[in-house]
């Protein structure tokens, strides 16, 4: 039995010491994805932190930093401490401060979760936690739609709009992290096999589309959308196939009969979108397109002037809120976290996170291509797939540092891309 391996028993205080930690580090992780209050997810971290602590000095031959990957930590640590460091030549100090404090935040949530999927048990098991927390967006935002009515964190808090926000603050967001759990619940019945689990899976994969798609979220309907397609052509039988085309014909019927509204509304929406796409100008108006295509030039700008070294952390949208604001339509957000991270902190930690999210992609593509069980195979491949989503997902948010949780999914893309531990399981 491995070292990391999970054994739970009663009478060894070590041990369920071991196992209420793993608990409580489950229920944080459910209150980062799923955001009730932001002063509640701060004493959670608060919290979560302090019993790790404790757990390390109570117990500290069970290091956390046993088998850590450290490329990883080094960025995270270095990213942090360079943050800090730019507070010396950022012209908003007051943001760089607190830009910092959440950099600090989210390389502590790494490496505390690194070190819960350290164990193999709660590896293979942890995309079912996933599952669930993509099943209560769905839900909230069905609700959403239904009742027009959103959560206290959604900046539609008291407007009647049908346009669904889940537990985040905008529609982007919510759509921006359906993408990376979307994989999970699409190849849920190819690692846990049943007739059940697949029309079930089918019809949540269907309300994915259906809430982006009123969200008017095009990248994410366009990533959705390309996504159930590769998947019912090239990794799907043809019952799942058939299956698949009647579900979608019983869907439009019941959209057609008894939901004309939304079909009315379906429509316009496409029409402003392709309105919006097409156009030069809207109202005087840049188009989205446009925006981002601007975005992306004077990013570039941003970077060269401050010598390849970045603006300083949180400064870019102080660098953008200049004579830069007629050019953007008044949007200083990079909207990309890629934009974010290279206007910020400056080519070499750009750099430095490609290397690592490449290396994660190609260690995953290996375990997937060496695995020999049909079960195993498409378990590595969920994990590819829900890694390549975080493109597209990364192009949405205004930005990417307040949402925690997509650090606990990098925790576990490190360690089950790991050679080490993928290796070990496949031989």
């Amino acid at each position: 039995m491995s070292q990391g391996e999970l054994v739970f028993n009663p009478f060894s205080s070590r041990l369920s010491a071991k196992s209420l930690l793993i608990l409580c580090m489950l229920l944080y992780a459910l209150l980062e994805f799923y955001t009730i209050s932001y002063s509640l997810n701060t004493y959670a971290f608060l919290g979560a932190t302090a019993l790790c602590l404790v757990f390390v000095l109570a117990f500290p031959r069970q290091s956390i930093l046993d088998e850590v990957n450290t490329p990883s930590v080094l960025y995270l640590t270095s990213l942090a401490a360079y943050a800090a460091i730019s507070y010396f030549w950022a012209i908003n100090k007051p943001e760089t401060h607190y830009y910092s404090t959440l950099l600090l935040r989210n390389a502590l949530i790494f490496i505390m979760f690194s070190a819960l999927f350290r164990d193999q048990a709660i590896r293979h098991k942890i995309h079912y936690l996933f599952t669930l927390v993509l099943i209560a967006y769905l839900l909230t935002a069905l609700w959403e739609i239904t009742t027009k009515q959103h959560l206290p964190v959604s900046k539609l808090y008291g407007k009647d709009s049908f346009v669904p926000t889940g537990p985040f603050y905008g529609e982007n967001l919510l759509a921006a992290f359906i993408l990376p759990l979307l994989p999970y619940l699409i190849f849920l019945p190819k690692v846990l096999p049943g007739k059940l689990t697949r029309v079930f899976s089918q019809l949540l994969s269907l309300a994915c589309l259906l809430i982006v798609t009123l969200q008017g979220a095009r990248i994410a309907l366009l990533a959705v959308a390309a996504m159930l397609v590769w998947l019912a052509v090239w990794h799907a039988s043809w019952k799942s196939r058939l299956l698949s085309i009647l579900l979608v014909a019983l869907l439009g019927s019941a959209l057609s009969f008894f939901a004309g509204p939304f079909m009315r509304l379906g429509i316009a929406i496409a029409r402003r979108e392709i309105v919006s796409l097409s156009s030069e100008q809207v109202s005087s108006r840049l188009s989205s397109m446009q925006i981002r295509r601007q975005l992306i030039t004077e990013s570039l700008e941003i970077l060269e002037s401050s010598h390849f070294f970045g603006v300083g952390a949180g400064n870019f949208e102080r660098h953008m809120d200049t004579d830069r604001l007629y050019r953007t339509a008044g949007i200083i957000n990079p909207h990309n976290y890629f934009l974010e991270l290279m206007g910020n902190f400056g080519l070499v930690f750009l750099l430095f996170f490609l290397f690592l999210y490449g290396r994660w992609l190609y260690w995953l593509y290996l375990a997937y291509r060496q695995s020999t069980n049909v079960q195993t195979k498409y378990y590595y491949l969920m994990h590819l797939v829900s890694l390549l989503m975080f493109i597209p997902a990364a192009s949405m948010p205004s930005s990417i540092k307040w949402n925690h949780h997509i650090w606990i999914m990098f925790a576990l893309y490190d360690r089950i891309a790991n050679p080490v531990n993928w290796r070990k399981e496949l031989a």
